[in-house]
């Protein structure tokens, strides 16, 4: 069952996400021996704004996994600094005259077991609260 939660980031900052996974049920589900991928993009064709992941292919961001079901989601300060730091795609100004305070992505979260079936545990719009301070 997928769960529709939005996601603030604050840029600059280090930053995590922890939710536990359940099953229809509701009760919690051992991830232990699972893989997690998480993409984050402007829109369905564009190209990742981050890329998170509990193997070695992150370059946004980690993914842990816990038997008693909680998913951890996180990024250093370096990593959430490049969050929404090309705005090229949005609008058509100099970046000096850029004043979009928040910037919406979309992202998903699958989580594959161990037999390989993929779930998409988590879906909807990671709002990014971008910095002055850098």
């Amino acid at each position: 069952m997928t769960i529709r939660q939005d996601i603030e980031l604050y840029q600059g900052a280090t930053w995590s996400f922890a939710f536990v996974h359940r099953d229809a049920q509701g009760d919690a589900v051992d991830v232990s021996g699972y893989s997690a991928r998480m993409a984050i993009k402007a829109g369905f064709q564009s190209s990742y704004e981050a890329y998170l992941s509990s193997g070695s292919d992150a370059d946004g961001g980690t993914i842990a996994l816990a038997a008693d079901g909680t998913v951890t989601v996180s990024m250093t300060a370096a990593q959430s600094a490049k969050m929404a730091g090309d705005l090229t795609f949005f609008i058509f100004f100099e970046p000096a005259e850029r004043v979009e305070r928040i910037v919406r992505f979309m992202y998903d979260l699958e989580l594959i077991s161990p037999a390989g079936v993929v779930d998409r545990a988590l879906e909807g719009h990671f709002l990014v609260q971008r910095e002055v301070t850098s």
